[in-house]
């Protein structure tokens, strides 16, 4: 029963598709697997410690999800869940499939991202400055965030040298199969979507992987109020449109064109 429930589901996501061509990996084991752990931490200004558990459930249907949840050192907080097996096969799926390039990535981010949201993110309307309206720091921080623009701008935001303090986050995703084997999948990155991933956990040549999808199927098996998944679904990208603001006040104060 537990054999067939799992090939019906993968047969299922295989005819549904999802992704490119080469993105398809192993079959997914999803009757296969034990439990799934992860663990997330955030400080040191938002210091939080979540460690999030599941597992089959009775009959297969569901996997039964435990979370416990830790904010500035006090004391924990346990809930429970389900989570419906479609979820967990997208998570395998996405952590099994070919890695994603950061030019992959980048040019998925550049597709959905809409330069207006950005900016309004970034710039309010009580931001002028002498001889620096509001529509001029608008008008600099679109020419910035449209096109190949955005593109670039991404590719730097994602480039080893661009990182901040007073943020470390860590989340370690680990997947335990039937027959003791693992699949291991961290991060530590400050970037959006915490990308890349490293497969196989740390190592001295670590195998990095820019998949959004994974960033996405692991967000969906958490609890909404996860700061985990607020971590994973945020998009606003505010520490690189901050950058493009100040580059824009210092111009406009310059007078430069």
């Amino acid at each position: 029963m537990r054999w067939a429930a799992g090939a019906m589901l993968v047969a299922l996501l295989t005819l549904a598709g999802c992704g490119q061509p080469d993105d398809v990996g192993p079959p997914v084991r999803l009757h296969e697997v034990s439990s799934i752990e992860i663990t997330f931490v955030q400080g040191p200004l938002e210091d939080v410690e979540e460690v999030h558990r599941l597992q089959q459930g009775a009959g297969q249907r569901v996997f039964e999800r435990t979370s416990e949840v830790t904010w500035r050192g006090g004391q924990p907080k346990v809930t429970t869940g389900t989570v419906p097996p479609q979820r967990v096969a997208e998570v395998l799926r996405a952590a099994g499939a070919p890695t994603w390039s950061r030019q992959r990535a980048v040019d998925m981010a550049v597709r959905r991202l809409r330069p207006e949201t950005l900016i309004d993110d970034a710039v309010t309307h009580d931001m002028a400055s002498s001889g620096c309206t509001v529509a001029d720091l608008r008008r600099r921080m679109g020419a910035a965030l449209r096109g190949d623009a955005l593109r670039a701008q991404l590719l730097a935001y994602y480039g080893d040298d661009y990182a901040w303090t007073d943020d470390a986050p860590s989340l370690r995703m680990t997947v335990r199969y039937d027959d003791g084997t693992e699949t291991v999948v961290q991060s530590t990155s400050q970037k959006v979507r915490m990308l890349p991933w490293q497969m196989g956990g740390p190592s001295g040549t670590p195998r990095l992987n820019w998949s959004v999808p994974l960033t996405e199927a692991i967000a969906r098996v958490l609890p909404p109020t996860s700061a985990a998944a607020e971590r994973l679904e945020d998009t606003a990208y505010r520490h690189m449109t901050q950058r493009i603001l100040r580059t824009a006040q210092t111009e406009c104060a310059a007078g430069g064109r």
